[in-house]
């Protein structure tokens, strides 16, 4: 199986970046997730104190209903 992930700017022909995952479908349901949040996602970075705080841009719950 193959998996195709991008991240568009502001038109459908400005592609900012493009990752392709292969295996089966227990790898890519564990590595598919780690290339979105690690390379196509943003989060938004607030601080408590001097804790750092990511938000994902999705719920991993979200993202686990699209695979």
């Amino acid at each position: 199986m193959v998996v195709k992930m991008g991240r568009f700017g502001l038109s459908d022909h400005d592609l900012k970046f493009q990752e392709t995952a292969e295996g089966n479908l227990i790898q890519l349901l564990h590595e598919v997730p780690d290339i979105l949040n690690k390379k196509l996602f943003t989060k938004a970075v607030n601080f408590e104190g001097l804790l750092r705080i990511e938000k994902g841009e999705y719920p991993v719950a979200a993202l686990r209903e699209i695979l």
